[in-house]
């Protein structure tokens, strides 16, 4: 028989195979591997006494690249990771978390250009905060497990700390944006984990 014509598509279907888990992971390690190599290549950005935020490694030719790919990389994990479950409450979950990483890196490039494009970025900031939160309260019940409970911790502190920041208490954005990574990373970890691609159910099946 004659040999088939390569498919030219198999390396989107090796990647489409993967596990809502793998996905994830993946997703969560490209994240932190490139924030990490922007914080590395200009820590001054963050470490001192009057700290910024992550978006400013967005906006610098030196670190432009790796923060980029770093949410970019996150977002589309995280999307088809949505598309491996049944559209489920972690699907759901996922699927606003590729959004708004998407919106955060686009709405970071021009928000020191004038006032409007800095006010859609700091809208864009507060809304995956506050999703970082919620949703961490709501996978943490949804899956109903106590292996969840240390990262929503995490993100409830995170989020105070963030808030607390926006109000003017004190200028420790960085640590707030880190402590709420952290912990919506291992709550959508945990949860890929716990169900590995199943819909939880409440009451043992009959």
């Amino acid at each position: 028989m004659p040999r088939s014509e390569p498919d030219r598509h198999s390396a989107w279907r090796n990647v489409s195979r993967l596990s809502t888990l793998r996905l994830v992971v993946i997703g969560q390690i490209c994240f932190f591997a490139f924030v990490g190599i922007s914080i590395a290549l200009h820590p001054g950005f963050v470490f001192k006494s009057n700290e910024g935020g992550i978006s400013n490694y967005g906006i610098h030719v030196k670190t432009f690249v790796p923060f980029s790919l770093g949410f970019l990389l996150c977002s589309a994990c995280s999307a088809l990771a949505a598309r491996r479950r049944r559209g489920d409450v972690l699907a759901v979950a996922l699927y606003i978390y590729a959004v708004l990483l998407i919106l955060t890196l686009a709405s970071t490039f021009p928000y020191k250009v004038n006032s409007t494009f800095k006010e859609i970025h700091v809208i864009v900031g507060i809304a995956i905060v506050v999703f970082e939160l919620v949703a961490s309260l709501v996978l943490t019940w949804w899956a109903r497990s106590w292996s969840l409970v240390p990262f929503l911790v995490l993100s409830v502190v995170g989020f105070v700390v963030a808030g607390l920041t926006f109000l003017g208490a004190f200028h420790l954005l960085f640590l707030g944006q880190a402590l709420l990574s952290v912990g919506i990373a291992g709550v959508l970890i945990l949860t890929a984990t716990k169900e590995n691609g199943e819909v939880p159910q409440s009451t043992p099946a009959r």
